[in-house]
């Protein structure tokens, strides 16, 4: 099964080695890059600072990987932390320039208390068009802005009206997590069909559901219907990665990631048999 990633926030305690053999072994063709061990700035990890991005894209080419993205923490919809968040996205798009990593993402996320939705969209709308114009800038558009659906933008009634005047900015598109989407309910055809022509990155992972809380499971131990959302994408032409988000990071009690990786790589290639 080709066009599988998972996001290095599954292996918090892996180093770049480990990674990469793992992925190799358990047919992988990219790695989502979300941090390696302690370090999650894509600025400051080992693997690209003082030149060693050679070796790095090297080491990656050898073992026929690439990197499919860099997950970064910009998020728009607080106000204190609008510019710190841009000057993060800035940093990130010229780190991924340099480094040959296609695409960054980005989260709108969440309402704060006080605030208006009309604001945060605004806010939101904002900066993901000023990471996009800089990006159009800097690499003539060659790493792209993925604002993920997360949080509070979860809905086509809540995402629409900033994806809407975002569709003409050089290089947006949308990461598809459909935990997310599937929480709040939308239908995954429903889904899709209004998203489509952005949908540039899927995150598949799942989960059950305890008073409205998701509890993640293991790939196929959940009711998230992970097939019907492959076989809607690949009906619709989708030509992205299908990346596991595994919250070992932030859940370390979780099951390892040889586990959970394992499993994936094996769910993948039954559902595509």
């Amino acid at each position: 099964m080709t066009r599988l990633a998972f996001s290095t926030l599954g292996c918090p305690d892996w180093d770049f080695e480990t990674i990469v053999k793992q992925a190799k072994e358990m047919g992988y063709s990219a790695i989502e890059l979300r941090g390696i061990k302690d370090e999650l700035r894509i600025e400051a990890l080992p693997i690209f600072i003082n030149g060693q991005y050679k070796e790095t894209n090297k080491v990656l080419e050898e073992n026929n990987l690439f990197i499919s993205n860099a997950g970064t923490s910009v998020m728009f919809h607080n106000a204190d932390g609008y510019d710190a968040a841009l000057t993060e996205g800035r940093t990130a798009i010229d780190m991924c320039y340099l480094t040959g990593i296609p695409a960054i993402r980005v989260f709108g996320d969440s309402i704060p208390p006080g605030e208006t939705v009309e604001a945060v969209n605004k806010r939101i709308i904002e900066g993901v068009r000023e990471l996009c114009k800089y990006s159009d800038e800097k690499t003539e558009g060659k790493i792209q802005i993925w604002l993920e659906v997360h949080g509070d933008y979860n809905t086509p009634q809540m995402l629409s009206p900033v994806v809407d005047k975002l569709t003409d900015c050089p290089g947006f598109g949308m990461l598809w997590d459909i935990q997310h989407s599937y929480k709040a309910g939308t239908p995954p055809a429903e889904f899709y069909n209004e998203y489509k022509s952005i949908i540039r990155h899927v995150h598949f992972k799942d989960c059950i559901f305890e008073d409205g809380k998701p509890i993640e499971k293991l790939p196929g131990d959940g009711v998230i219907p992970i097939k019907e959302h492959y076989e809607i994408l690949e009906s619709g032409g989708y030509k992205g990665i299908y990346s596991l988000e595994w919250e070992k990071r932030w859940h370390p009690n979780l099951p390892e990631p040889e586990i959970a990786f394992k499993r994936y790589a094996d769910l993948m290639k039954e559902i595509t048999a």
